[in-house]
């Protein structure tokens, strides 16, 4: 892979610095350690029971009790309807933040090459370092994920200013180094509409295993968080074509330690007349072959 000449910011400290400002304003789950933390993401009420069209099959599940059957959801090919908990999914708190920063580099970078936006960082050597191009309605998207020797974990969504030339647009970065064990980003078609959406899955560091989900419009001009997902523990997400993003959260008590759940409710992120949905639906058992891999 050829590496492309590189315009270096002077200082990618001041990058860092800009960022943890602008962040540390945006998510309360980065100002506290990982299992004291409030969850990053935070939803609305609403009344239940509305009734949407979705890919599905019903399943039978229990609740954590075992006295109480619960209606449980697994995503197939054949369209039903089917019935769960409603709530507006808002787009905040996230850790992403928008727009320029000052010392933000420009990469000059041909379609698929990562090295040159590493170089462009100017933070090696990394012992992360992760790349992705997609397409998007008004060109190509790129993002990164970077861990440098100054120990922070930072994701970018990069934008062309004109051919082979990029600049960060959308940024998330750790208040701390280990605030997060990783974070993993997905790209697909979430909904119906024909150009794909792009998902970050945010682990937060603790015994909880902590997962934030951020839905973000790469489609138009300004990439943007569009949905979050409220926190999940030990959670397990995938994205489910036209559909959504399936999540599942282990069921948390007083008398479950963090490290062992012994259930996980199932809910769908969904795009319903234009506005962001949490879909919750029935709780399974630990080991319910319902249960997916995740692709976070």
């Amino acid at each position: 892979m050829q590496t492309a000449p590189i315009k270096r910011s002077t200082c990618f400290i001041s990058l860092i610095l800009a960022v943890i400002s602008a962040a540390s304003s945006c998510s309360s789950a980065a100002n506290k350690s990982a299992d004291d933390s409030a969850d990053p993401t935070t939803i609305a009420s609403a009344d239940s029971g509305t009734t949407i069209s979705v890919d599905a099959t019903a399943t039978t599940a229990v609740s954590p009790d075992a006295t109480l059957p619960l209606t449980s959801t697994t995503f197939t090919e054949t369209a039903t309807t089917v019935v769960g908990t409603l709530t507006p999914a808002r787009n905040i708190p996230t850790g992403w933040v928008a727009g320029a920063q000052p010392g933000d580099p420009i990469v000059l970078a041909g379609p698929g090459e990562c090295d040159p936006f590493y170089a462009g960082l100017a933070a090696g050597p990394y012992t992360q370092s992760r790349c992705g191009v997609w397409n998007a309605s008004d060109g190509q998207r790129t993002w990164t994920v970077t861990r440098g020797v100054s120990g922070y974990l930072i994701a970018i969504i990069w934008q062309q200013t004109a051919p082979n030339t990029w600049v960060p647009v959308l940024r998330a970065l750790e208040t701390t180094p280990g605030q997060w064990d990783d974070i993993a980003i997905v790209t697909g078609n979430t909904d119906s509409g024909p150009s794909d959406e792009l998902v970050s899955g945010t682990h937060i560091a603790g015994a909880s295993g902590k997962l934030a989900v951020a839905v973000i419009d790469i489609r138009s001009g300004t990439p943007r968080v569009v949905a979050v997902h409220p926190t999940a523990m030990h959670g397990i997400a995938l994205l489910r074509s036209g559909v959504g993003v399936e999540v599942w959260s282990a069921v948390e008590g007083a008398d479950i330690p963090k490290c062992c759940p012994t259930f996980f409710t199932q809910s769908f992120l969904v795009l319903i007349d234009a506005a962001w949905i949490v879909d919750t639906r029935g709780t399974v058992p630990v080991g319910d072959p319902s249960i997916p891999v995740s692709e976070f």
